[in-house]
């Protein structure tokens, strides 16, 4: 560093007297009026500095401007006002970077009352002309007539409490729209964004806030591509419209979306109908529709549809899927549905297929789960409560499993937990595992597990595998295998007949009564008469119910009086197997049993219980060994009516008291003895 020069180096010289001074003060003096004899010099090179950087720098600014950057830095520094006349022009690049602001178009304002549907449509295809997105700020647009979406735009708005897009007052129509119903418009979406039907003030209806829908059946080709709908509110449509309706795209998403019914006389159809789709997921969203509009519907996605954590509330239906193939309902709460809570079924396929229901909850609904027609139904992990019919099953294919429903409010009048409705029986084939069943009433009057309606006749079809039941039932809590003519209990007419000849008798008492508990009758009647013209064997017909042939024969207690049997002999009674009568037979100290003679007069009373007709499965095949000279043809079936007092049953070799017969085509009858 070089040193001060001595008049002013005070470090060395710290002498501070006047002359010292004046020396200081003298020689900065002389120095600066050198310094002011240079300023010309200087002006004269900044002059010609400055007029050599302005020479150049336009074809600087004018090469750096061409930069991404530089198309940012010149866009920003004009004002809106030179904007909005025209002034300026953004660049394409802007725009389809950063989105177009709607406002630097004339005639597009948000004040809530300026009409905007045509200043916007122009903003709409130039965006789709570049493929730029549009962003709308706060405020409330009104749209007079519906804007013609194109392809390639999403509109992006401040938040659906801040951006609001209002039907204008005047004729009804949709708010926004494909151009005819036959273009596929892809690649759009909507965000931050309420739609706003003001239903007062528009007149008609039939019409939606989204209504992108095709005419036909676009499900083969999807030719429309993505669709998205996010943190959206859809609020005051109804009058038998859509709050947002799809067909024919690809991919759709909704989610996070409030969609209202805006309750006037005529309700929503839907307040979200996805249909015909490839894959939909429709995600977290909150439906309030009213009366018997629908909250979401999805049909016939051909790929996959997952419907997951949504919020239903009110309306006929909660959910509705219909034409499914590996679909998901996953996660749902659905509350206050007139109809289903979540509604299974067909329209246009003969079946849904590969459908899982899991962890939904369903509370106040006329019915929880309606499925009809569904092959590959999964039912899991889900809570029904308050509901009038917990499931309605018909048709299905099914496994359900960890399901708890409940009843706790006297005011869901009469409940029936498992309704097996009729129609489609034949190809019911359902197992419940680890089933809850709770009456939390304080009464059991009208509570009742399980009721088919139709005529399920096979009891391999429906299969109980661990069920847990609390609190008080009906009288009659599961009936399940009856015919549908026959009750679960009640009254029945017997009859006391003849083996040769029928006959009839004059009866002064003759009453029964039968309940049914599962797939077990119990029976109990009584028969006095005089002077019966029948003949033969005694038999009492009329039972309610045919046994099952699993077991030939089921014991029945019998106690009479006013007629005679044999000395030492005793007399038993059995249900046949396969019929719907009783025998009556003697036993003596030895011998094989013979059929009570029918008396002339008498009193009988005799109860007991069997298996019903379809209430086991039944015998599929016969286990049969016989010694090669027991039988000289190669042919063993089961005959279709054995010989009297013998059924079929499995035959081994060595066992008594077995019948062999051979009819003309030589087929071979293996019968056992009915025991007596």
């Amino acid at each position: 560093m070089a040193s001060l020069p001595p008049e002013i180096d005070f470090e060395r010289d710290r002498r501070a007297d006047p002359a010292r001074m004046n020396a200081a003060m003298r020689y900065l003096f002389d120095n600066l009026q050198s310094l002011k004899a240079l300023q010309t010099v200087v002006d004269g090179f900044v002059a010609q500095g400055i007029v050599a950087i302005a020479e150049t720098l336009p074809a600087k600014l004018d090469q750096w401007f061409t930069t991404n950057l530089g198309v940012g830095v010149r866009d920003a520094l004009f004002t809106e006002a030179q904007r909005r006349d025209g002034v300026v022009l953004y660049s394409d690049f802007f725009f389809t970077s950063q989105g177009i602001d709607v406002r630097l178009w004339p005639g597009v304002v948000f004040d809530g009352v300026t009409p905007i549907a045509s200043a916007l449509q122009r903003v709409e295809d130039y965006a789709s002309s570049i493929g730029a997105n549009l962003v709308l700020p706060s405020g409330v647009g009104m749209l007079e007539e519906m804007i013609v979406k194109r392809v390639g735009v999403r509109w992006i708005g401040q938040g659906r409490d801040k951006t609001i897009l209002m039907h204008y007052p005047g004729p009804a129509h949709h708010l926004v729209g494909p151009p005819d119903p036959t273009t596929s418009v892809s690649h759009i979406g909507f965000e931050k964004i309420c739609f706003d039907g003001n239903r007062n003030q528009i007149i008609g209806d039939g019409v939606s806030a989204l209504h992108l829908e095709r005419d036909g059946d676009p499900g083969n080709s999807f030719p429309a591509v993505d669709l998205i709908v996010r943190d959206c509110e859809i609020r005051n449509w109804s009058g038998n419209g859509f709050g947002l309706v799809s067909t024919g795209y690809r991919n759709v998403e909704v989610s996070g979306t409030y969609i209202h019914d805006g309750g006037g006389a005529v309700s929503l159809r839907h307040c979200l109908y996805v249909r015909r789709c490839k894959l939909a997921i429709v995600k977290h969203n909150h439906m309030f529709p009213l009366g018997a509009a629908g909250g979401i519907k999805v049909q016939g996605v051909e790929e996959r549809a997952i419907i997951e954590g949504n919020f239903v509330t009110g309306g006929g239906i909660g959910i509705a899927l219909q034409d499914g193939y590996d679909d998901r309902i996953i996660g749902n709460s659905i509350v206050l549905a007139s109809s289903y809570a979540i509604k299974i079924s067909v329209e246009e396929e003969s079946q849904t297929k590969f459908v899982v229901v899991d962890a939904n909850t369903m509370s106040d609904c006329t019915t929880g789960i309606w499925a009809s027609n569904a092959n590959g139904l999964i039912v899991g992990d889900t809570n029904i409560r308050d509901c009038r019919i917990g499931m309605r099953l018909r048709a299905c294919r099914a496994r359900i499993s960890n399901t708890r429903m409940e009843v706790t409010s006297a005011s869901s009048g009469d409940v029936t937990f498992l309704l097996f409705p009729s129609g489609g029986t034949t190809d019911q084939q359902i197992t419940f595992s680890d089933l809850e069943i709770r009456n939390s009433r304080s009464s059991r009057d009208g509570v009742t597990i399980a009721v088919n309606a139709g005529t399920l006749d096979d009891a391999d079809r429906i299969r109980f595998d661990g069920i847990d039941v609390y609190g008080q039932f009906a009288a009659t809590w599961i009936n399940l295998y009856p015919p549908s003519e026959r009750p679960s209990e009640g009254s029945f007419t017997p009859s006391l007949v003849g083996g040769d000849v029928a006959g009839a008798a004059t009866y002064s008492v003759r009453s029964g009564r039968y309940q049914l508990v599962g797939n077990r009758a119990s029976i109990e009647l009584s028969l006095t008469w005089s002077g019966h013209s029948g003949s033969g064997g005694c038999r009492v017909t009329g039972l309610p119910l045919y046994a099952s042939v699993v077991i030939a024969a089921y014991p029945v207690a019998i106690y009479w009086r006013d007629f005679s049997v044999a000395a030492g002999a005793q007399l038993m009674a059995y249900v046949d197997g396969g019929e719907a009568s009783i025998r009556l037979r003697l036993v003596a100290a030895s011998g094989k049993p013979t059929d009570l003679a029918l008396p002339a007069s008498g009193s009988l009373f005799l109860s007991g219980s069997y298996l019903i007709h379809g209430g086991a499965q039944p015998a599929q095949q016969a286990v049969v060994t016989l010694s090669p000279d027991e039988v000289s043809g190669p042919i063993i079936e089961l005959a279709a009516t054995p010989p009297d007092g013998f059924a079929w049953v499995s035959v081994h070799e060595g066992d008594s008291d077995h019948l062999i017969t051979s009819d003309a085509a030589g087929v071979h009858h293996i019968y056992a003895r009915v025991p007596s």
